[in-house]
């Protein structure tokens, strides 16, 4: 398993690099920010790096699409299936080390990310010093929209790998892969704006109206997708 495990890295080498890329980038411009201005007190890096954290974990969902396309449809670009498919090795095991190593990847990102917005929540919620607004503190309310934020992400994350994951399993372009993840949500709102203003079919959403209907969306395709394109590739004769 550690062999195949090193295989699989090596063959989302880039996908790891600009994953890591990618959920530092934030990280990186708010110190830079920081930096930059000299009248920074403490509270305010604090609110930089917990709004750099949870933008992080946003835009970190793209490498979930990423490993999600290229897990499967990329062997068969360089024809690596073709070599595993000649070894003694079964296909659920070549499916595990796919699989830990995409757990592996977003539960780093969740760690980092999620580990730096929670640590620094009460900032996140609140205006920096200066606002006319009154800084409420980490009060039940910012404790609700914390999760629903980080709830929201995780769908989408599931969103993207279960779709990119079930396209994977029969294409032999990863590109098509990722950008059939990407687009799931995106299908999901041209779809609700069809219905609602050129159909008629249902009455216009709006606010938390969308998130229910959404977070359905996301649970029933995410899964379903990552189900049958795991059935497909355990199924599929040819690499």
């Amino acid at each position: 398993m550690s062999w195949l495990l090193w295989k699989d890295y090596r063959h989302n080498r880039m996908v790891v690099i600009a994953g890591v890329c990618i959920l530092l980038a934030l990280y990186l411009i708010a110190v830079c920010l920081v930096l930059w201005s000299r009248v920074m007190v403490l509270s305010d890096w604090k609110h930089m790096i917990a709004i750099a954290s949870v933008y992080s974990l946003s835009i970190s969902q793209l490498t979930v699409a990423l490993i999600g396309g290229n897990a499967i449809a990329g062997e068969r670009v360089d024809r690596s299936a073709e070599f595993l498919a000649a070894l003694p090795i079964t296909r659920k095991k070549i499916l595990a080390s796919k699989l830990l190593l995409a757990l592996i990847i977003i539960a780093t990102i969740w760690l980092i990310d999620a580990s730096a917005a929670y640590c620094l929540r009460e900032t996140f919620w609140n205006y920096p010093p200066g606002a006319p607004e009154v800084r409420a503190g980490w009060t039940p309310e910012a404790r609700a929209a914390f999760l629903e934020v980080a709830a929201n992400i995780a769908l989408t994350g599931l969103l993207f790998f279960g779709v990119a994951w079930f396209l994977s399993s029969f294409l032999t372009s990863p590109t098509f892969s990722i950008c059939g993840g990407l687009l799931a949500p995106v299908l999901f709102w041209l779809s609700l704006v069809v219905a609602t203003d050129v159909l008629r079919l249902v009455p216009g959403f709006t606010g938390k109206g969308v998130e229910i209907p959404y977070r359905i969306y996301c649970l029933a395709l995410g899964p379903a997708g990552f189900a049958i394109g795991t059935w497909y590739y355990l199924r599929r004769v040819e690499p």
